[in-house]
């Protein structure tokens, strides 16, 4: 398996180790097809390509081995000429979606979670009340972006914390349509993993934040420039898919980052 995880702009870089490694590279190929060998050229060859849009990006490539490939480019702030750096924090976005689908499947390897159920059995009656076939869906649809559900936001800014609800109550008061079959199209959506989210809560019995988020967690990883935003319990899958631990004052916001280490 190789991951590659690249933060530009608003991203959060996960793996901040050495550079490209000295182990041997040879006859290994990603699952792109391109040879461990040529990483390197390739990205730096894109990131000159593309260096006039590009304000700042860092990247880590790894597979289960070591680190690949790890650089960064650009500015964190390009009007004061400040560069990114191993020590640049990039907000998450989507990359904290791995951490729905590492759950999700660790799940199924413990027997508790079958990618091919109806994701209704995991729920409780009438959960979905938004649905427009009759149809299963299955957790492999959300994963593909194939449960048929309309994009939508909710949550995305509030100013006062009493509007800050629970993942439950957040997915079930606010439903979209759904205006595709199931597994016919794919259509990116928020909702969709922020629902695996929540499944994935239910069926391990433990709060989502703290079984993937917590500083024994993450210490896990050997990292010291990673966490959550400091905010209260928050749901906001239009940035992210998951809802959020916050243990600051919502009108403290733009602290966004905890460090550990």
């Amino acid at each position: 398996m190789v991951v590659c995880i690249i933060g530009v702009m608003m991203f959060q870089r996960l793996c901040v180790t050495s550079y490209a490694s000295e182990r041997s590279t040879e006859d290994k190929v990603a699952p792109s097809g391109i040879e461990y060998n040529d990483i390197q050229t390739t990205i730096e060859k894109y990131v000159e390509e593309h260096n006039e849009t590009t304000a700042g990006v860092g990247i880590a490539i790894y597979d289960e081995n070591d680190t690949i490939y790890r650089n960064d480019f650009g500015y964190a702030n390009k009007q004061n000429s400040q560069k990114v750096d191993k020590h640049t924090v990039f907000e998450w976005g989507s990359t904290s979606k791995l951490f729905i689908w590492v759950s999700v499947m660790q799940l199924v390897e413990q027997g508790k979670l079958n990618l091919k159920e109806d994701i209704r059995n995991y729920l409780w009656d009438g959960f979905l009340a938004n649905l427009a076939y009759n149809k299963e869906i299955t957790m492999l649809n959300l994963m593909n972006h194939q449960a048929g559900f309309q994009e939508m936001y909710a949550g995305v800014q509030i100013s006062n914390e009493n509007e800050v609800h629970s993942l439950e109550e957040t997915l079930s008061t606010h439903q979209p349509k759904q205006i595709y079959e199931p597994g016919t199209v794919t259509a990116y959506s928020n909702w969709g993993a922020a629902l695996a989210t929540y499944i994935v809560q239910r069926v391990s019995g433990m709060d989502y934040t703290e079984r993937n988020f917590s500083k024994r967690r993450l210490e896990r990883f050997k990292t010291k420039n990673n966490s959550l935003i400091c905010c209260h319990w928050s749901f906001l899958f239009a940035l992210l898919g998951i809802y959020r631990l916050v243990k600051c004052s919502i009108l403290e916001y733009r602290r966004w980052w905890l460090h550990y280490g």
